[in-house]
């Protein structure tokens, strides 16, 4: 891959805070952010400009707290964008 983004939104919650973000690929290699939204906390994995991924299995984690008790992910969400070869392709989901 000579192009990466993954970003994961997790939808506002009481007294839901980031408690950080993790991945398998090399820290180098990766920008990591977390944005406080008004409705949500955003997390975004970006490959530095020049980096390259081989074709793997890559892991990309976020964690969070909340209010004590059950929480509903079914409002969070997932959208990725990479390009390999020239060819860039695009995937998004719930949870």
């Amino acid at each position: 891959m000579t192009a990466l983004q993954v970003r994961v939104r997790i939808a506002r919650t009481p007294d839901l805070s980031s408690t950080g973000a993790w991945s398998t690929v090399p820290v180098q290699d990766l920008v990591t952010t977390v944005e406080q939204q008004p409705d949500a906390l955003v997390y975004t994995f970006t490959l530095k400009p020049g980096a390259r991924l081989p074709s793997a299995e890559h892991v990309f984690a976020v964690q969070y707290g909340h209010a004590v008790g059950g929480r509903n992910p079914s409002q969070d969400s997932y959208q990725a964008t990479a390009t390999a070869d020239g060819t860039r392709v695009e995937v998004e989901g719930g949870f």
